[in-house]
């Protein structure tokens, strides 16, 4: 079976050409005047056809989802390069994926970099739809390919769990390209001929005005984007046009639902969970605010298995047609055999209550201290509890003198001035510092930036 995502496009530019496509007010291009656009670009790239393309992303504009949608309809795989990041960086994800093009976003630049033969590599350009590189501890993050049949498989499983009416919703696009939650958006939009609208996460403050000045219907984001945007106290009216909300990419909270729900009027709120691996994400929760968010059901024809660890905690293992073939740049193999079945190894962990599993952290987020075992995702759940504030992070504390860890570190951004923060019951482990921060690192996914707080409890700010 072939497919190729434009062809989603393809369909609503066909019988929703009138409807709005990119929504960014006063700003409006409806679907056939963006597929105009995109046969543009195709017509422009024409000699660049199944070919590996890095593109400079600088920005979120008509421009960048148009050169996306071109280099798709010519068959190419796109590689998103993030102006943050430093040209060291970028060249060395582009000879991992052996890039043939480098793009950039003004299109006055465009060179081949790399000739090979991909007869044996997990990367197929007409087959590939994107190329993202998930986060590494150490050297070069691992690159994992994204079929388009992996994508229609989420894309149209996702459309039928969300009911999504056609050709009316307003969907957001909170999510950098380097992230692969970014491309729910744009698929989705697509299949179900709705709007989207770019918001930078890095201008909080103008993200309500987005929001209420091109009432969206649709909210998607990182649960941390939802914590800083309670944090302002919205207006009852800035967030009143939402009707629907989803949240991935890291643990949902029973407190983060229940005040989102109060400060929006979302009738449905969604826990979608899945690696980058797994192709934007394989499960689904719809969430009550009575209790903590499950991971829920898995969305079509994936399924998943959990190995049991200790007591009931279990590693999460995935299977599907939405698992990705291997990763470009490392010869690590996270994939296991059960009963003749392929499973991809998440590193997660969960536990199971009543039938349901409940997603409880990363395996490398369990650590040991002075040879004490820590749950270091645990401990910020205590104090996020005890202090009544969702901003609270733990990160290790090394000792440099020694070679080893030897306690924590506790950043807190604070909910009102002269805040008293209590971390007293904390026996088993050093505290080695309390810093309170004007605003929390975040990743370019909008996820909390780990490494960052690392870095400043090293260097103790």
């Amino acid at each position: 079976m072939s497919f190729n995502v434009i062809e989603y496009l393809y369909y609503s530019s066909n019988n929703f050409s009138q409807s709005i496509f990119y929504r960014d007010h006063p700003i409006e291009i409806t679907y056939g005047e963006f597929l105009s656009k995109v046969v543009y670009f195709s017509d422009y790239f024409s000699e660049v056809i199944e070919k590996v393309v890095a593109i400079d992303i600088e920005r979120k504009d008509i421009n960048m989802y148009s050169v996306f949608s071109a280099m798709w309809k010519n068959k190419n795989t796109i590689v998103p390069l993030i102006s943050d990041w430093d040209d060291e960086y970028k060249e060395r994800i582009i000879n991992a994926v052996k890039a043939d093009i480098r793009l950039n976003q003004d299109l006055s630049v465009y060179h081949i970099k790399h000739k090979v033969d991909r007869n044996d590599s997990v990367i197929i350009p007409a087959k590939t739809a994107y190329i993202l590189f998930t986060s590494g501890s150490t050297g070069l993050p691992k690159g994992v390919p994204i079929t388009h049949l992996a994508l229609k498989h989420y894309i149209d499983n996702i459309y039928e769990e969300l009911e999504i009416e056609k050709g009316i919703e307003r969907l957001t696009n909170t999510f950098s390209p380097a992230f692969d939650l970014f491309y729910h958006d744009l698929f989705l939009s697509w299949k179900s001929a709705s709007s989207i609208t770019p918001v930078e996460t890095k201008k909080i403050g103008q993200l309500l005005n987005k929001v209420e000045n091109n009432k969206l219907t649709y909210w998607f984001s990182v649960p941390t984007l939802a914590q800083m945007l309670i944090s302002l106290k919205p207006k009852s009216h800035q967030l009143s046009s939402l009707k629907v909300s989803l949240f991935c990419g890291e643990l949902l909270r029973k407190h983060v639902v229940t005040s989102w729900a109060q400060i929006s009027n979302c009738q449905k709120i969604f826990n979608l969970y899945g690696p980058t691996e797994t192709t934007i994400a394989c499960m689904i929760s719809d969430v009550g605010i009575e209790g903590p968010p499950s991971l829920g059901r898995a969305l079509g024809d994936m399924s998943y298995k959990t190995e049991h660890l200790s007591g009931n905690l279990y590693k999460l293992l995935l299977s599907g047609p939405q698992i990705f073939n291997g990763y470009i740049g490392t010869s690590k193999n996270s994939f296991v055999k059960i009963d003749g079945k392929v499973y991809y190894d998440t590193g997660d962990l969960v536990t199971i209550l009543d039938g349901e599993v409940y997603f409880e952290g990363r395996i490398d987020r369990q650590t040991k201290i002075m040879g004490h075992r820590v749950d270091l995702q645990g401990l910020e759940e205590q104090l996020r509890v005890k202090n009544n504030n969702p901003l609270v992070f733990v990160v290790l504390y090394y000792d440099k003198n020694i070679d080893c860890n030897t306690g924590i570190t506790i950043f807190y951004q604070p909910k009102n001035e002269g805040e008293i923060f209590d971390c007293g019951f904390i026996k088993n482990v050093k505290v080695k510092g309390i810093f309170c921060i004007e605003s929390v690192p975040t990743l370019i996914s909008g996820k909390v930036n780990y490494k960052k707080l690392e870095l400043w409890a090293k260097n103790q700010i």
